[in-house]
């Protein structure tokens, strides 16, 4: 049967050295590096995986390994405790399998591993090198039987074949490029074009069948992926895009982009007419063949999240969350909570917060910081800029306490910052 991956939206584009170049080394072998932290002010797009919404990628073709290969992943992992998956095979077959257990290690059957999970909210670079051919990986971040999901952020994963030394192929996803539901790799190249035949919209009798494209004989490839893209306006009645054993209904105006994997022997490639006199203002298709291709399941736009590559913290930054407004002491404060503003704080998240206190008289424990609960070093009596890092356990909210009543007028606090972090491991 055919598998088609779908989707209308986009789940973001960030900025990127396209050609990989910074990235990989010129034979495109050389392990995996935090992409592009040798450079400021670098952004893309960072999507947590959700076990409980039961997030992960699905290669549109499985990868089958051949008798030398690297594989490579970049990840941050939130919480241990559970297994969870790298990558994963058909349940029953010949499955290519890296799992993460409970304490933080790695285990495999595709080959070495250079290193395991040993803190929390990190990037890790993890390579295996294996020559054990004929192991399938269909789906990354999870176990294949649905269970098992990566509770955490997959930023990249390559695939190299290694068989010819002398001329390596690879296939290198960066999530969250995709511009739809589906991402292509970085080294994919397009067939070409497979539509040729003009699309009939005018529901004549004639053509209540196969309108434009092939019902047989269409030239599809077996097990091969093909992007799919129609655009269409004022469709009255329906159409089916049939490519292969799959079907996208297509009614109204609007546009569909997909991926299908072709996988059996239904060489067909055509728009049906569902119910007979359709009639449509203008239907444009495109149906080009493509190296592979992943599909985006069960990843909401809340989970995507656009942050920035900060040189001096070795780390990447979210965007601001406090809006908490600087605030001058006028010496008659009652003790206790000052501001509380509600932010978007996730269970499990590193964040950095960052605060100036201006003291005309140090007082011990005058002034506390909490993201959710306290941080730690947030209680304060001194001048002084004050900066950490804080996980995130209980609360949604950024709050300014007095805890002194010794304040002196003209004591302050200002430039009030929190930011999700994610660091260099």
């Amino acid at each position: 049967m055919s598998r088609y991956f779908s989707g209308i939206g986009v789940l973001g584009l960030g900025t990127y050295n396209t050609d990989g170049s910074s990235f990989y080394s010129a034979k495109g072998i050389s392990p995996l590096r935090l992409p592009f932290a040798h450079l400021n002010e670098i952004s893309r797009y960072f999507i947590t995986l959700d076990p409980v919404l039961q997030s992960y990628y699905k290669l549109s073709k499985p990868i089958i390994t051949s008798s030398n290969y690297l594989i490579e992943f970049d990840v941050a992992v939130n919480s241990l405790g559970t297994n969870q998956y790298l990558c994963d095979g058909l349940e029953g077959g010949a499955r290519g399998y890296i799992h993460i257990d409970s304490i933080g290690n790695i285990g495999t059957n595709l080959g070495s591993v250079n290193t395991g999970i040993a803190e929390l909210g990190k990037i890790y670079s993890v390579s295996i090198e294996g020559g054990t051919a004929g192991l399938e990986i269909y789906d990354l971040f999870r176990r294949y039987s649905n269970t098992e999901h990566l509770d955490g952020t997959g930023l990249c994963f390559k695939y190299t074949d290694l068989s010819d030394p002398d001329n390596p192929t690879s296939q290198t996803y960066k999530f969250g490029e995709a511009t739809a539901n589906y991402e292509l790799p970085k080294e994919n190249v397009f067939g070409a074009e497979m539509w040729t035949h003009p699309i009939i919209v005018d529901g004549s009798v004639s053509q209540y069948g196969s309108l434009g494209g092939k019902a047989s004989n269409a030239g599809l490839n077996l097990n091969t992926s093909y992007l799919v893209r129609v655009s269409y306006s004022n469709i009255v009645g329906n159409f089916r895009m049939r490519l292969g054993s799959s079907s996208v209904l297509l009614s109204g105006s609007g546009s569909r982009e997909y991926i299908v994997f072709v996988d059996d022997s239904l060489d067909r490639l055509y728009l049906q007419d569902g119910v007979g006199g359709t009639t449509a203002d203008s239907i444009d298709v495109s149906v080009r063949e493509t190296t592979n291709a992943i599909e985006c399941i069960n990843i909401p736009t809340s989970n995507r999240e656009l942050m920035t590559y900060s040189e001096k913290d070795k780390s990447w930054l979210g965007s601001e969350l406090s809006s908490i407004i600087d605030h001058t002491f006028t010496g008659n404060e009652q003790l206790g909570t000052i501001d509380s503003q509600v932010a978007p704080l996730v269970t499990d998240y590193n964040y950095l917060w960052e605060y100036t206190l201006t003291v005309e008289v140090p007082v011990s424990g005058l002034f506390r910081f909490s993201v959710g609960t306290p941080v730690s070093g947030g209680d304060q009596g001194n001048t002084g800029v004050y900066k950490g890092i804080h996980t995130m356990t209980t609360g949604t909210a950024l709050t300014t306490q007095l805890l002194n009543s010794n304040i002196t007028a003209g004591s302050s606090y200002s430039n009030i910052s929190v930011k999700r972090i994610i660091q260099e491991a």
